[in-house]
């Protein structure tokens, strides 16, 4: 699994804005998870590598948490404040150590026609979360 760093193109109406950090096992599983929160085809991205996302203070949120049927996905959102980057995570964000002049990668499939297959499950589709950009 690989993680990536998701921006919008500098073409949108908010050049460059972060989307997110997606965690994925192929380019069409990209696709998708970036499809939740805006158009893949408005973004672009680049591999982190090496890194994560920690909080230094307690946050009062026990891993795994029992939450209520009904409010499951809301107990985690949002995540708890301040969170930190790892050092090299942080240099992808800001520039320092050369790692600006990495290139960053358009979000799309092999065959320009026809999209990615949806994902496989058994699960019904997640409402709409968060503000989606692009749509």
């Amino acid at each position: 699994m690989t993680p990536y760093l998701v921006r919008l193109t500098a073409e949108q109406a908010h050049p460059h804005e972060i989307v997110g950090i997606f965690v994925a096992e192929t380019r069409d599983a990209l696709f998708w998870l970036v499809d939740e929160a805006a158009s893949p085809l408005e973004c672009e991205c680049i591999k982190l590598g090496n890194g994560g996302i920690y909080w230094d203070a307690f946050t009062g949120k026990r891993v795994p948490e029992a939450a209520p049927a009904d409010h499951l996905l809301d107990y985690w959102s949002p995540l708890p404040p301040d969170p930190v980057l790892t050092d090299r995570w942080g240099e992808l964000l800001t520039g320092d150590e050369g790692q600006a002049d990495r290139a960053w990668e358009p979000i799309k499939w092999a065959e320009e026609d026809k999209a990615p297959a949806a994902p496989s499950s058994q699960l019904p589709p997640l409402p709409p979360r968060g503000r989606r950009r692009g749509r």
